[in-house]
């Protein structure tokens, strides 16, 4: 850039010679308009110079803003680390522009950004411009935003083979205290529910054993522990409200009191809350035992998620503010249901439930650990890359917090 200013201030002089020889008048017009030509084409090699700043200090702006508006969990300090971290970290390859300027300031429900620089003139300082300022601005915006969000884990008896139960529940730990560390965000509300199934999934016995949805026919309430099994057909994969009026909608329990060899002890569902306390304390008391039945899980997870009896802690489908997610993990095949053993015939009530759950635009990511039918798993889940296959129960903890990280990012929706 010397040599070509060197350059142009010999052609400047050159025009200054032209200018005082007055042997024609193309000396008057040559002299006349080289000037602003070379002025014009200093000025746009010096503004192109000072856009491609500015438009990485934007993006750096954009994403320290970002960056501290995702950890609002975390206290102001540590935020603005993390931004002025990730600022830096996005101008390492500039090396044009100086006195860099960096600020940012938690609004409540965002993060805004300031940020200025100065980038040193090659061509306009023959014009006495020796410098231009460059400042940009970004504001990282939670808006208001709900996520219902529920847990269908095997806990059946193959789960205790490779410790799969015990690295399930840890993982399961760390995926709340994600989403916990994620509803912190001003403007969130995160409810995360449990359905722990086998051929059974047991509720609370007190707090449900009177319910008018209960079918206790001829069964004695006060031993029942409160397992169910699936509902009479075509109620066992859908969300039909349970009626007094129409028994047969109503939800069954277990009439041995223990209808697979789990006998009733199996850890309880828990309704969809935001006490991520005792969302832990249930999935501490999951255990492995007894049979598989992937239907069950998968409609009883939609029970969570809708706003209508049995639970009623959902938004109602109609608001579009609120993203319900389902996660489905299994690591074995269907094997036995409230009518048969037969496995083709539980499937095909399993794909059934999945679509029912996909029809109410719920998103339902899918887990196999080893074994299990892949392609029905693959089938149930929203898209195909909704599914995950883990060949190794160690992965799991690094699936759940993907899965985790890919619903916060995807779903809280974060904005410039």
């Amino acid at each position: 850039m010397r040599v070509l200013a060197s350059a142009l201030q010999g052609l400047l002089g050159l025009c200054g010679k032209f200018g005082r020889d007055h042997r024609g008048n193309i000396s008057i017009i040559f002299g006349a308009t080289i000037v602003p030509v070379v002025a014009l084409t200093g000025a746009a090699i010096d503004f192109t110079a000072a856009h491609n700043v500015k438009i990485k200090l934007q993006a750096a702006a954009d994403a320290a803003a970002l960056a501290a508006t995702r950890n609002y969990g975390k206290n102001w300090a540590t935020r603005q680390q993390i931004a002025t971290d990730t600022f830096n970290g996005n101008l390492q390859s500039v090396s044009n522009a100086d006195n860099i300027q960096f600020s940012i300031v938690d609004t409540g429900q965002s993060h805004h950004v300031d940020a200025s620089a100065t980038v040193e003139t090659s061509m306009m300082g023959l014009m006495g411009i020796d410098q231009m300022h460059i400042a940009v601005d970004a504001e990282a915006i939670s808006p208001a935003a709900s996520i219902e969000v529920v847990l269908v884990l095997d806990n059946t008896g193959s789960m205790s083979s490779s410790n799969k139960i015990g690295i399930l529940k840890q993982s399961a730990k760390n995926f709340i205290n994600m989403m916990e560390t994620a509803s912190t965000i001003p403007g969130k509300s995160i409810k995360i529910g449990l359905v722990p199934f086998t051929t059974m999934v047991r509720v609370d016995a007190n707090t449900y054993k009177n319910a008018s949805w209960v079918n206790m026919t001829g069964l004695d309430k006060n031993s029942w522990r409160g397992c169910f099994y699936d509902r009479d057909q075509p109620y066992d994969i859908d969300d039909t409200a349970p009626s007094t009026s129409k028994p047969n909608t109503l939800f069954d329990p277990d009439p041995y009191n223990g209808f697979s060899s789990s006998k009733c002890s199996m850890a309880r569902v828990k309704e969809l809350s935001t006490d991520f306390t005792a969302l832990r304390s249930r999935v501490d008391e999951m255990s492995a035992s007894g049979n598989t039945n992937i239907t069950l899980g998968v409609i009883w997870g939609l029970h969570l998620l809708s706003s209508s009896v049995p639970f009623t802690e959902a938004v109602p489908w109609s608001d579009a503010e609120t993203v319900k997610i389902m996660i489905v993990l299994t690591d074995g095949e269907n094997t036995q249901n409230r009518w048969t053993t037969y496995t083709n015939s539980i499937d095909a009530r399993t794909q059934s439930a999945c679509n029912a759950v996909k029809a109410k635009d719920v998103l339902v990511y899918t887990v196999r650990v080893v074994n299990g039918d892949a392609n029905l798993l693959r089938n149930c889940a929203t898209d195909t890359w909704m599914y995950t296959d883990i060949q190794n129960a160690n992965d799991l903890n690094a699936t759940f917090q993907k899965l985790a990280a890919d619903i916060i990012n995807r779903h809280l929706r974060l904005t410039i």
